[in-house]
């Protein structure tokens, strides 16, 4: 049985596919939307012309080199313990090396295959950490002048495209993903709304808006927090805020406003040695959009 290792092919999608739904429970529209992407680049293994197995790279940088994240990693079930998913990575990392990668990084589906991986020359030099951290915890770390962003030292940088991809796929299994268009038309189709409650304290009611997720009233002033969304090493808050007196930098997540700087229609401040980033646009009424990026 003659294995043949090489590079997917815009022809091999459809059994590619194929393969992929039979490995993973997954949802048909994001089998189709990592396709259609350009950001998995493929590497198979093929027998009596049928793809057998088949693994990606998702390209990145790890401390200013060429790097990528492998996943994907499958095999069908007739071929499996054939030792053709090993000789599959070893062609891979070669193809990938040849190209100027200099790191390989990926995250074991579960513990029994660490030792799998380790050999192929993996090893336990990278630590994932997971950790929950409130709207209000972020606020406060704001107030009080901490950076909370990603040190780009021994982290994984996605392609920027990479997180527009991320979004799409979330939304595809029933989250909910906010941008600025959201905002602008919830403010646009209730700006009376907005205003009365401006006028007389009470910004209540407009909680039970479509999209708006919380309000709260600060000493000053009212943040609609829409919502956001989260990859990686990237957070990102979407939403709304009044300031009676239509400050700039009353937000919290916001630097003072000596540090703006005009960007099209609104302000824009983006940490001089990270990747931190606050954005917000006038809407009319001392109520601003804001995006927050960290």
């Amino acid at each position: 049985m003659k294995t043949i290792f090489r590079k997917t092919e815009k022809s091999d999608t459809e059994s590619l596919k194929k393969l992929w739904l039979s490995c993973f429970d997954e949802d048909v529209t994001a089998v189709n939307l990592i396709f259609d992407s350009d950001l998995f680049d493929g590497c198979c293994a093929v027998v009596d012309d049928r793809i057998v197995s088949a693994l990606y790279l998702v390209k990145g940088t790890l401390n200013g080199e060429k790097s990528h994240y492998l996943c994907g990693a499958s095999t069908d079930k007739s071929f499996r313990g054939n030792g053709i998913m090993s000789r599959l990575i070893d062609f891979a990392l070669d193809d990938a090396k040849n190209n100027g990668d200099v790191y390989s990084l990926l995250f074991p589906a579960n513990d029994g295959l660490y030792g799998f991986y380790a050999k192929l020359g993996y090893a336990l030099n990278c630590t994932v950490k997971s950790r929950e951290i409130s709207r209000q915890t972020l606020e406060s770390f704001a107030e009080k002048g901490l950076n909370i962003g990603c040190l780009k030292e021994n982290s994984f940088i996605y392609n920027e495209n990479f997180f527009e991809f991320a979004k799409s796929y979330y939304e595809i299994y029933g989250s909910k993903v906010i941008n600025k268009n959201d905002c602008f038309a919830v403010f646009d189709e209730n700006e009376a709304a907005f205003v009365e409650a401006a006028e007389s304290g009470d910004f209540s009611e407009l909680e039970q808006l479509r999209d708006i997720q919380e309000v709260k009233l600060r000493d000053n002033y009212v943040d609609f927090f829409f919502g956001g969304y989260g990859f990686a090493s990237a957070t990102s808050y979407y939403g709304i805020f009044y300031s009676a007196d239509s400050s700039i930098d009353a937000h919290a997540f916001a630097p003072s406003k000596n540090n703006f700087v005009r960007n099209g229609s609104g302000w824009l401040y983006k940490e001089r040695y990270g990747d931190n980033s606050f954005y917000c646009e006038p809407l009319g009424h001392n109520f601003f959009y804001y995006e927050a990026h960290f």
